[in-house]
């Protein structure tokens, strides 16, 4: 059953990413937005 459910996932993600519109910069935008905002909520946490 694992492999089953290992191969529906994988081809979720291709239909997921078959139907991207987005470019490789803007990916990279919402990467560093993403890592920003989550520096910002965590940074008391990790720092003294």
């Amino acid at each position: 059953m694992e492999a089953v459910q290992k191969l529906i996932d994988y081809i979720n993600i291709l239909e997921i990413t078959s139907k991207n519109q987005g470019t490789e910069e803007e990916a990279a935008e919402l990467a560093r937005e993403v890592n920003k905002k989550w520096w910002s909520e965590n940074k008391a946490r990790l720092l003294p």
